[in-house]
């Protein structure tokens, strides 16, 4: 993965060098900028839930890399830990990894169900009125 997020920023590079140069090229960081930080807030903001924080985060990581470069220097070090997460992930026996698994689940059911109890309308089901 680590290969892959290193191609893909040279890409963006390239193609960002390319855009500045045109007419709109003051604009076009500030841009950058507001995206990336709303994206990298989403996606920690919904990293505890089923949707994909880690790619909202690796998304604005590497649109914030094209305005900030040790932002890139941080995404291709994520994706590094996150092959080496991988690794060790695989490495481990089919009943430990069941357990993680099942942590995870638990974990996330967890999330989602203090969200709908403590966020959830009065008048919805399930909770206290």
């Amino acid at each position: 993965m680590e290969e892959k997020v290193h191609h893909l920023m040279n890409r963006m590079q390239k193609r960002h060098f390319h855009m500045r140069t045109q007419w709109y090229g003051p604009f076009l960081s500030p841009v950058l900028l507001v995206a990336g930080f709303s994206l990298l807030i989403f996606g920690i903001v919904i990293l505890p839930t089923p949707a994909p924080g880690w790619l909202c985060i690796f998304v604005a990581l590497g649109i914030l890399s094209l305005v900030h470069p040790p932002t890139r220097r941080l995404n291709i070090w994520l994706a590094a830990r996150l092959d080496a997460f991988y690794a060790w992930y695989r490495e481990r026996h089919l009943v430990t990894r069941a357990l993680l698994f099942s942590l995870l689940l638990a974990f996330m059911a967890v999330v989602m169900g203090s969200v709908y109890h403590f966020m959830a309308p009065d008048d919805w089901p399930y909770t206290n009125a």
